[in-house]
């Protein structure tokens, strides 16, 4: 099977789903331009990810360290309209991120995305955490998901 450039590490470019959610934003777009902050500790990841948000009209701010995010975030808190971030990262987890963010500012909507599947979803939702995305993230899903959240009451 021949790949083109976007479909690396599950999240594949180009494919009838893709196409679809393609059609669907054209048709629906969001009311305003959604800044999103997106940390994953893999910057390959990252770049993948910001790629696919932005191909999709957000603006992405992204960091492979979650204390550099969060510092981010403590001088721009109304900066961002939703938060994505990896659960297993080094020196700060997801959780723990997903609590100093809320203290700041709380409410912000944050998605998980992780590989772990024991993950507490009580505790999690008490941290914040609005939605979880499960590793490997295939883009159509990602964008799904942060369009559901924007457009959530």
């Amino acid at each position: 099977m021949k790949h083109t450039p976007g479909e690396r590490q599950g999240l594949p470019a180009r494919d009838q789903q893709h196409q679809r959610l393609v059609r669907h934003a054209q048709e629906h777009p969001l009311k305003d331009v959604s800044r999103i902050l997106v940390i994953d500790d893999e910057e390959q990841v990252i770049s993948i990810e910001k790629e696919i948000l932005e191909n999709f009209g957000f603006h992405v701010t992204a960091f492979t360290n979650a204390e550099e995010a969060l510092e981010w975030f403590l001088r721009r808190p109304e900066g961002f309209d939703l938060v994505i971030t990896d659960y297993s990262m080094p020196g700060m987890n997801g959780l723990q991120l997903a609590v100093a963010l809320g203290e700041i500012r709380p409410g912000i909507p944050i998605i998980l995305i992780t590989g772990l599947l024991d993950i507490n979803q009580d505790e999690a939702k008490r941290a914040g955490i609005q939605e979880f995305i499960m590793k490997p993230v295939m883009a159509h899903d990602l964008v799904s998901l942060v369009r559901r959240v924007l457009e959530a009451p």
